[in-house]
C-alpha cells in the first residue's frame, strides 16, 4: 500500500502523507521515534514522514536547487543526494552523490560536512573529514558500534568512517602517533 506520495513520481509537495509528492526518492530511513526520513533524490531534498494516522511529511533539510551550501534546514544544499542512515542521538547521515561527500543533519536541522573533499571533488583518497575523497558515494549503513560503511560508487570499494570519537585534520610530526578512541596523542 501507498504509505506517503500521490502515485505520481514528479514535482515537489509538503504536507499530508496523501497528497506529498516526491521526485525519484531513493532511500528511507526509520529513526527510534518511527519518523521516516526519505532521501527525495532529484528534488535534492532530505524528508521525514511523521508516524500515525495522516501521517505529515515535511522537509528536514535541502533546497530544490542543486548546490552545496551547509547550514540549518531549507539553507542547506545537496546536490542528488542518495542515501540516508540514522546514527546515534538521531543524526541523520546523508551520501550526497554529487558533491561526492557524506552529510550529517543534526537533530535541529543543522547541516554539516563528516567527510569528503570540502571543494566536492572527486576522488578515492583515505583520511580524516576533509582528506578523505569520495566518488559519487551512493548508499551508507551505520552499525552497532557507530562505524558508517560507505558504498562509493564510481570508486568500485566499500568505505568506513569512523563515526564516534575524535579526529584530527592535520599530519603530526614523526615519533606521534593518534588514538582516535581516546582522542589522546602520544
Amino acid at each position: 500500500s501507498i504509505l506517503a506520495g500521490n502515485g505520481t513520481n514528479g514535482g515537489y509537495n509538503d504536507g499530508p502523507a496523501a497528497t506529498a509528492r516526491f521526485t525519484n526518492p531513493t532511500d528511507v530511513q526509520v529513526d527510534a521515534s518511527g519518523n521516516i526520513f526519505i532521501v527525495d533524490y532529484q528534488n535534492n531534498l532530505v524528508r521525514k514522514l511523521t508516524p500515525g494516522p495522516g501521517g505529515m511529511v515535511s522537509t528536514v533539510a535541502g533546497s530544490t536547487a542543486a548546490g552545496y551550501a551547509n547550514g540549518t534546514g531549507t539553507a542547506a544544499q545537496f546536490n542528488n543526494p542518495t542515501g540516508v542512515a540514522i546514527g546515534s542521538q538521531s543524526v541523520v547521515y546523508i551520501a550526497d552523490l554529487l558533491n561526492n561527500n557524506i552529510r550529517r543533519i543534526l537533530p535541529d536541522g543543522t547541516v554539516s560536512l563528516v567527510a569528503g573533499d570540502k571543494d566536492q571533488t572527486a576522488g578515492s583518497t583515505d583520511g580524516i573529514g576533509t582528506i578523505a575523497s569520495f566518488s559519487h558515494p551512493t548508499d551508507l549503513y551505520i552499525d552497532a558500534a557507530g562505524n558508517g560503511y560507505v558504498m562509493d560508487g564510481a570508486s568500485g570499494v566499500i568505505r568506513k568512517i569512523i563515526l564516534t570519537g575524535y579526529s584530527i585534520d592535520k599530519d603530526l610530526p614523526a615519533g606521534l602517533t593518534f588514538d582516535p578512541a581516546t582522542g589522546t596523542i602520544s
